[in-house]
């Protein structure tokens, strides 16, 4: 066995297996990521996201996606100006740790990590703007802004709930079928489901328990 320090943790944060099974991925609420090896705890590489305005947190996790051409990682970043809260979507080259793309600054929190399609060219991902739940979706093959010294990319599509805020988005990768425009038999795109977070911390207080809610998203059979 081995043992590795590392930076402070806090719920959500964690530590992930890369899909070859070859590393072990930290990423800690300061939103430092290192990867170690996995048989031995050598550091591979250190990552850390480019800086936004303010102090920036992380209370997710980190995803994978090795089906795209060039395998990434992907995690939320929490941007704290003066108390205004914004998010970042980042993904990072499995091999170096390198960003090679951040999303535009977006409003509200991070709600937990971001999932990915099966061949990684879509990333879908929740967060809140106080008690706003926004869905949105970035598409990785889209041109970025190339203005800075990390390419930019918008969402492609975003959803929002104005009366309560949303939980971590899951996924389901290549199902049977869907109930969304291509029918039960046919529709094999990914699902992609969340909740109403009721329960969500909301400046500093928890609301009761409200009424539950489930949402699902799957794109058109034909889409492209």
């Amino acid at each position: 066995g081995w043992r590795a320090s590392f930076a402070p943790m806090e719920q959500g944060n964690g530590v992930f297996l890369s899909p070859d099974g070859s590393m072990v991925v930290a990423i800690a609420s300061n939103c430092l990521v290192r990867a170690f090896g996995q048989a031995t705890g050598e550091v591979r590489w250190t990552s850390n996201p480019p800086p936004g305005d303010g102090s920036s947190s992380c209370n997710g996790g980190i995803t994978f996606n090795d089906n795209a051409d060039i395998p990434y990682f992907t995690y939320m970043v929490n941007d704290n100006v003066q108390g205004t809260i914004s998010t970042r979507v980042i993904m990072g080259d499995i091999d170096t740790g390198d960003v090679l793309m951040t999303s535009e600054v977006l409003a509200g929190s991070s709600a937990g990590s971001p999932q990915t399609t099966l061949d990684g060219r879509h990333i879908m991902f929740t967060h809140n703007d106080g008690g706003t739940g926004i869905f949105s979706i970035l598409d990785t093959m889209q041109d970025p802004d190339m203005s800075g010294m990390t390419p930019i990319i918008s969402p492609i599509f975003s959803e929002s709930n104005a009366t309560e805020p949303f939980s971590a988005v899951g996924v389901f990768h290549d199902p049977n079928g869907g109930n969304y425009a291509g029918g039960l038999s046919t529709n094999r795109n990914d699902i992609f489901v969340w909740s109403l977070a009721t329960n969500f911390d909301v400046n500093n207080t928890r609301p009761p328990v409200g009424e539950a809610g489930v949402f699902g998203f799957q794109f058109p059979v034909d889409f492209n």
